[in-house]
C-alpha cells in the first residue's frame, strides 16, 4: 500500500473513531437534534444563529459522554441558551420544557 493510501486510511478512520464511540447511537442524537430545533422554534435569533446550531451544540456534547443519558439534554440545552443574553427566561423555560416533555414522554428519541 502506498504512503499516500495510508494517510487516507488513517484520516478516514480518525473521523469515523468518534462516532463509533459515541454512547448514544447516531439516530438518538438525530432524532433529538430535531427535537432540539422544533422547540427552538419561536425564539429569538440574530444573524449567524439560530436554532441549528444550538441543537448541534446539545447533541455534541451528548456524543462526548461514556454513557447515553438523554435525561441530561435539558440541562445542556438550557446552558446553551443562557449563554446567549437576548433569549428571556419565559423564552428560555418553554424551550426547555418542550425537550425536557419531549424525552419524557417518549415523542422523540
Amino acid at each position: 500500500m502506498s504512503k499516500i493510501a495510508i494517510v487516507v486510511v488513517l484520516a478516514v478512520a480518525a473521523c469515523l473513531i468518534p462516532d463509533a464511540m459515541s454512547a448514544c447511537s447516531s439516530s438518538q442524537l438525530d432524532n433529538l437534534e430535531n427535537q432540539l430545533e422544533i422547540c427552538s422554534k419561536g425564539l429569538p435569533v440574530q444573524q449567524f444563529d439560530g436554532y441549528w446550531r444550538w441543537a448541534r451544540d446539545v447533541t455534541s456534547r451528548l456524543k462526548r459522554e461514556t454513557t447515553c443519558d438523554l435525561s441530561k439534554a435539558p440541562a445542556l440545552f438550557r446552558s446553551e441558551l443562557r449563554s446567549i443574553g437576548y433569549i428571556g427566561k419565559k423564552d428560555l423555560d418553554r424551550a426547555v420544557t418542550c425537550i425536557a416533555n419531549s424525552i419524557q414522554y417518549g415523542i422523540c428519541c
